[in-house]
């Protein structure tokens, strides 16, 4: 297999809130893998999620805007887009 990231990961297991239309939906999940261009998110559903979201993770402060890249069953890959 391919390694295709283009910065060193570090796994994790924090949990996370993807939030979207203004806070009026928030789903939880854990946040696995983390970059610093992205991470894997891992749900405990098949989950319904929009393409563009905002991201809290734990332990960390900010809302990241968030963008997902791939989507396998109850995990998807997002892309962190900073300014």
């Amino acid at each position: 297999m391919t390694e295709r990231r283009r910065s060193e990961r570090s796994r994790c297991l924090v949990g996370a809130q993807v939030m979207h239309s203004g806070g009026k939906l928030t789903l939880s999940c854990m946040a696995r893998n983390i970059t610093t261009e992205g991470c894997m998110l891992e749900f405990g559903d098949i989950p319904i999620i929009p393409k563009n979201f905002d991201l809290q993770i734990s332990n960390r402060k900010q809302l990241v805007p968030a963008e997902v890249v791939w989507r396998d069953g109850r995990r998807i890959g997002v892309s962190f887009h900073t300014a």
